[in-house]
């Protein structure tokens, strides 16, 4: 069960635990265990996707690649959270890595997991955008999911008031203290609270992906839980690239192993036999000298960077072909995203091409949209931006989720990776359709 849900495959998981509590009623005349039970539970109440019939992954590839290379990473990360959890100790954890190296693929396993494992959980992705807005990063939080944590409605009313009176939702769920005042509690003392609040039912696991463009309020605000609440099981992730250039940042990994515990986790570049085995799944139909061949043409691609060697086999298995495609990549003594957006290899920028002309007309169509209006975007602005309606719109973000295009959280929708939409908005879009995107969205 857990290893179909952490695959993506709900219905497949749901079906095991009712062939099995099938069997037990029949051969032995009883009921699965309460902790079966309770995990069946919680991958019933994962998420669900509503994707167009096109883009169903029995069709065509999925861009939802499993976790390769990045076992000794997990592993450590793994035993931080269950020291968190069993000992009721609050942790902290450094994801660090250049872009395209799949910090935000190695949490979103990590968070999927503990959830498995009967946490509260909340994420947030951060953009540039945020940087200078206070606040923005422990409101996303208080709206990514610990509004729906069951413990939540433990905290104090004036710390549920500080919430209710910014956030629709927590007024909704909370009349009471919407209508009430949350006297002169700060957002920070408000998010404590919360967070003691929740932790008291559960293990909490809190992510702040993208860490470098939080405000500095909530990064303070996340250094503080690991201080103040350290005899908790609050477990926070923070991903970042290795050199952060936030002093915040440098104070908390300073700390950790000192007055916080924790992990420092840096991810480096796929050696030729991961790529290897993401080719194996990506082309299973291969044999043994055709995946030699394209690994090497995508060790040379993509520098190891998971996030393009997964678009490049994505594409491949759809029918891309490298041929003469020419393109060095990256180039000497310089990052991914000092490479943008011009110094791609033609191989990726095919790649991600490919990629796009296989969603649903409506799918591209909202993805375009994301990628010019850039940052974070609310699904109402993609609805005027586009034209299509309410439900369409929602399906095509289902689907875009779903392959690992755009990621979601109450504030509204973002790319996985900055330097697929810089790719989509000047390669995909032409300036004409740019223009009308923005003009329709600002109505």
């Amino acid at each position: 069960m857990r290893s179909l849900a952490l695959a993506g495959l709900r219905s497949e998981a749901l079906l095991a635990y009712e062939r099995f509590t099938g069997r037990l009623a029949q051969d032995l005349g009883t009921h699965p265990e309460a902790d079966t039970a309770a995990l069946a539970e919680r991958v019933r109440h994962g998420r669900v996707w509503r994707r167009p019939a096109a883009a169903a992954p029995q069709t065509r590839p999925s861009r939802r690649a499993p976790l390769v290379g990045r076992a000794r990473e997990l592993a450590r990360l793994l035993r931080v959270w269950n020291a968190c959890r069993t000992e009721r100790r609050a942790s902290v954890a450094l994801v660090l890595g250049d872009p395209g190296m799949g910090k935000s693929r190695l949490a979103e396993e990590l968070l999927e997991r503990s959830r498995l494992d009967g946490a509260a959980v909340a994420a947030t992705h951060a953009v540039e955008a945020d940087i200078t807005d206070a606040w923005s990063g422990i409101l996303a939080l208080a709206e990514g999911g610990l509004l729906e944590a069951p413990g939540v409605a433990a905290a104090s009313p004036a710390a549920l008031a500080v919430f209710a009176a910014r956030l629709p939702a927590w007024a909704e769920r909370f009349p009471g203290a919407a209508r009430g005042s949350g006297g002169d509690m700060s957002i920070g003392r408000a998010f404590r609270e919360v967070v003691r609040a929740v932790c008291g039912e559960q293990p909490c696991v809190l992510v702040l992906d993208d860490a470098q463009w939080l405000d500095r309020e909530s990064l303070l605000a996340g250094a503080a839980i690991a201080r103040d609440l350290r005899a908790l099981p609050c477990f926070l992730v923070l991903t970042a690239p290795s050199v952060p250039g936030r002093v915040e940042l440098d104070g908390m990994r300073s700390r950790l192993g000192r007055e916080a515990r924790g992990a420092v986790v840096t991810l480096a570049a796929l050696p030729r036999d991961e790529l290897r085995a993401l080719a194996q799944w990506a082309l299973p139909h291969y044999d043994e000298g055709q995946i030699d061949r394209v690994v090497r043409r995508v060790a040379t691609d993509s520098a190891g960077l998971p996030l393009l060697a997964v678009e490049l086999l994505h594409a491949v298995a759809l029918g891309l072909e490298f041929g003469t495609m020419a393109g060095a990549w990256p180039e000497p003594l310089r990052t991914l995203d000092q490479t943008l957006p011009g110094g791609f290899p033609d191989a990726v920028v095919g790649a991600i091409r490919v990629n796009y002309r296989r969603l649903s007309n409506d799918g591209q169509a909202v993805l375009a949209a994301a990628a010019v209006l850039g940052g974070r975007v609310r699904a109402e602005a993609l609805r005027r931006a586009t034209g299509l309606g309410p439900d369409a719109v929602q399906v095509a973000l289902d689907e875009l989720e779903w392959q690992r295009w755009l990621t979601a959280e109450g504030r509204g929708y973002a790319f996985v990776a900055r330097i697929v939409r810089e790719v989509v908005e000047r390669d995909l879009v032409i300036k004409g359709q740019r223009q009308r995107i923005r003009e329709a969205a600002s109505r």
